[in-house]
């Protein structure tokens, strides 16, 4: 069983309560965790390395690059992951994953992998601390620190969690285009905002460690019990073969494949001529006499002649006659 379609193994529905719990144990605490690993590299990038020389480097080329279209385009881009466009699009996210899978449950993912991005974000930014990149800004400067990007942070907390929700879409094609579609967003923001001078290239990359670790927490914040049903539409469809869905497979074995037999014995007529019939009573076929039964003498109008087909005492009652009388010829 997969990981990425645990929502489809188990749709039970969780009590509030339940979701809650789940959520604190299973994505809050974790993030306090990733919330140490962001910290640390923070800390380490502005205290013993002192940012790194190859980044800076990276950051000028950028800036002695820019053209007018590539100004305008990565305006949007930066516009993509500003937190105003990722509170509305996480609010319809919520709502549309709502209205198509009434599971709300499934639904409140991508708003707790934003908040839980947000949280680390906006805590590691504060004590860390680090200073702009040094090179004109094209974007009006937020108040929090450079490090780690926000945007990017946020982002892709949000576009990954709706790739790893896209896994339940049923049309292949659908479900490619949707998961290439949320997984290059992030990296369009990424892009833009070392582009317009507001990150370096670490600032963008704890962004991605924070909202991918965010995202996974959410995804997998509430417990499923994967071997707990089977979906009915993975379900063997014998409609095809004019069968029903759950009737059992009458196609004959393939040759050379072992025997199938019945669980129950098969009901089918004897071996043998039809069984006798006198007026609208059947008589009992020959499969069913016993072993020392002689066989009945059956006339043309297919009754029993006199003496044959009786018990033995007249049987023998009739043959001393028939020696005391002889037939005259």
């Amino acid at each position: 069983m997969s990981a990425l379609t645990r929502y489809d193994a188990d749709r039970s529905a969780p009590t509030v309560r339940e979701a809650v719990r789940d959520a604190l144990v299973r994505a809050a605490l974790p993030a306090v965790l990733l919330f140490g690993v962001v910290l640390g590299l923070g800390l380490v990038l502005t205290g013993p390395l002192h940012g790194v020389p190859s980044e800076r480097a990276l950051s000028q080329a950028l800036a002695d690059g820019r053209t007018p279209l590539m100004n305008t385009l990565t305006r949007y881009g930066s516009l993509t992951g500003s937190t105003g466009v990722i509170a509305v699009c996480t609010l319809l996210a919520v709502l549309l994953l709502w209205w198509a899978t009434r599971e709300w449950w499934s639904a409140v993912v991508p708003a707790i992998a934003v908040l839980l991005e947000l949280a680390v974000f906006l805590s590691a930014s504060l004590i860390v601390g680090r200073p702009r990149p040094d090179v004109p800004h094209l974007d009006q400067a937020p108040p929090t620190s450079s490090y780690p990007s926000g945007h990017t942070g946020a982002s892709t907390a949000l576009w990954l969690s709706l790739a790893l929700l896209a896994q339940r879409i049923r049309t292949v094609w659908v479900r490619v285009l949707v998961t290439v579609l949320c997984a290059l967003v992030p990296f369009a923001v990424a892009y833009s905002r070392m582009y317009r001078g507001m990150h370096s290239a670490t600032d963008v990359a704890a962004g991605f460690l924070n909202g991918a670790v965010c995202a996974a927490l959410a995804y997998g914040y509430l417990r499923r019990d994967t071997a707990r049903t089977v979906r009915v539409d993975d379900a063997p469809d014998r409609t095809t073969s004019g069968h029903g869905r759950f009737t059992p497979d009458l196609t004959p074995p393939a040759p050379g494949s072992p025997a199938l037999t019945s669980p129950t014995p098969v009901l089918a007529p004897a071996a043998g001529p039809a069984p006798l019939r006198t007026g609208r009573h059947a008589a009992p076929p020959a499969s069913a006499l016993p072993e020392s039964a002689p066989p009945v003498a059956v006339s043309d109008a297919g009754v029993p002649r006199a003496g044959e087909g009786v018990d033995p005492v007249r049987r023998q009652a009739h043959r001393h006659e028939d020696q005391q009388h002889p037939t005259e010829g």
